[in-house]
């Protein structure tokens, strides 16, 4: 960004986004902490997840990633140039035509249920009452896809526009739908895995209509519209057509960590949601946030050919997900099993679901910054209308991660395919900014390597900080507190250190935080 009027405006809404993703995973966390101690981490709660898992493939490749990638700076280019009569002729031509699309998907996804869980999750074959179980559970959640494509469609426009706090915490219908069933509803069901799947769709249902008011005070309202009644869904759609295929790639990674998760031991795909799950906490905090923040400006300065604001962003974005994510990496490793056991080690969650868990977070949490990055770079190119480096990246990665899977999981099982997974990341995040970096020259690349550095050095040191307060000055107090303690003089402490070696991101970050208002 040009100006600290403009660092302090992407500021705010960082912040916006982030305080609402907070109440939204803190949700999230009393939700898996249910279904864990409800359903414990064996063959129901893997069937679960696998299940829910197959929408998820779907709404990557139709709804959050590839539409949003195409979207967003087709709608704002169109609403900063056109209209925003223009713009909502745009986005009801776009969510009729989804609807067709989704509606058709779902369906078939009804009617071969069986086969597409066979393909999903091959070593439940194995096991016919677990893959039985897993089918039904499939056909229950693919409604799911619809609602939350379209949820991620208004979600975008409503980024378009400025407004980030609505769209963040609107996720909390999931977790509303899934504890409320729980406490209330699953006692009194013969089967109550098959109430929580649909509970599922209907926390999603509400997801879509907790936005709609806002999507309406900004004055967007729907009309019936063909979807080939505006000459700008032609432009989206063929945009989409690199990105389904790049995303593909992506959703490959994860269907062959759980394809292969299918074949070891039981537990082994509720270990990788769940440490997924503890990892994503800081990602979705800032990672994801800064993201969602910047593909909207980063597509407004593309849109008015501000290629030095352009960069701006990036650089900027990429050092303040640095200053978070590289400490919260170290903290993860350090504190994580005691925070398995505090979010899930009740009921039927044991402690060696704990311990499987955590083997498994260890090496997800090693790419945090990697995942952050390969978000904001995406973004870069998603602004200039340029899918196809993302993809072509995204297929190496691809093909770099099956190997590294059959390779690891053997030995090292579920761990094995989350440590995959972290260096074909980090392999990714080094070829877009390679890629970035050629096409439109320097992007602060020193600038962003010092904020690593120096958020390594200062990290290193807090994580021993965080060790030594839980492992050895409060190695008798409860475990919550344990945990609670050595989190918030670790955070007290690298935010201090930081501040006296006058680390720049610091200031950014805490005016992040002192943020005034929540709607900006």
């Amino acid at each position: 960004m040009k100006s600290r009027e403009n660092q302090a405006q992407f500021g705010r809404r960082v912040g916006n986004f982030a305080s609402a993703t907070l109440i939204s995973r803190i949700l999230g966390y009393v939700r898996d902490s249910l279904v864990a101690a409800y359903f414990g981490g064996g063959h129901q709660t893997d069937a679960f997840y696998a299940a829910i898992k197959i929408p998820n493939l779907f709404r990557r490749f139709l709804g959050e990633g590839s539409l949003t990638a195409a979207f967003v700076p087709v709608f704002t280019e169109t609403l900063h140039k056109k209209g925003k009569e223009e713009a909502s002729r745009l986005f009801s031509s776009v969510f009729f035509g989804l609807t067709i699309i989704l509606s058709i998907v779902v369906v078939l996804g009804m009617i071969f249920a069986p086969q597409v869980t066979r393909l999903v999750s091959w070593g439940f074959v194995n096991d016919p009452e677990k893959f039985a179980l897993t089918t039904q559970l499939t056909r229950l959640c693919f409604p799911f896809l619809l609602l939350i494509c379209l949820a991620a469609l208004v979600s975008a426009v409503l980024h378009s526009c400025g407004r980030f706090f609505i769209p963040a915490i609107s996720p909390s219908g999931l977790s509303i739908g899934e504890i409320s069933f729980i406490v209330f509803f699953a006692s009194r069901m013969s089967h109550p895995i098959e109430g929580l799947a649909i509970s599922a769709v209907v926390g999603v249902g509400i997801h879509l209509l907790w936005q709609v008011p806002s999507l309406i005070r900004e004055g967007f309202f729907l009309r019936f519209s063909s979807p080939f009644s505006h000459p700008e869904v032609k432009k989206i759609f063929l945009l989409m057509i690199p990105t389904v295929i790049g995303l593909c790639a992506d959703q490959v990674n994860s269907f062959v960590d759980q394809f292969c998760a299918s074949f070891l031991r039981e537990g082994s795909i509720s270990a990788l949601y769940n440490s997924n799950r503890v990892m994503q906490l800081p990602l979705a905090l800032f990672g994801v946030t800064v993201s969602s923040v910047a593909l909207p400006a980063l597509s407004r300065s593309s849109a008015e050919n501000n290629s030095a604001e352009f960069k701006d962003i990036i650089t900027h974005s990429l050092r303040l997900a640095n200053f978070v994510l590289i400490p919260s990496c170290i903290g993860l490793a350090v504190l994580g099993f005691p925070i398995v056991q505090v979010l899930f080690e009740r009921g039927q969650f044991l402690k060696e679901n704990s311990v499987m868990t955590y083997a498994t977070l260890v090496p997800y949490v090693a790419g945090l910054p990697a995942y952050s990055a390969i978000k904001i770079l995406a973004s870069a190119f998603y602004a200039h209308k340029n899918t196809r480096t993302p993809v072509k990246v995204a297929f190496f990665a691809m093909g770099l991660n099956v190997i590294l899977d059959v390779l690891f999981m053997w030995k090292w099982e579920a761990a094995g395919l989350a440590l995959a997974t972290t260096i074909s990341a980090i392999y990714q995040a080094c070829a877009l900014y390679y890629f970035l970096r050629k096409e439109w020259g320097p992007s602060g690349g020193k600038g962003i390597l010092k904020s690593f550095v120096s958020a390594s050095g200062v990290g290193l040191i807090m994580g021993a900080v965080c060790w030594y307060v839980g492992f050895i000055v409060l190695a008798h107090a409860p475990l919550a507190i344990r945990v609670f303690l050595s989190i918030s003089v670790g955070c007290v402490f690298y935010f201090s250190i930081s501040k006296w070696a006058k680390i720049k991101e610091v200031d950014d970050f805490l005016n992040i935080l002192k943020r005034k208002s929540l709607t900006s």
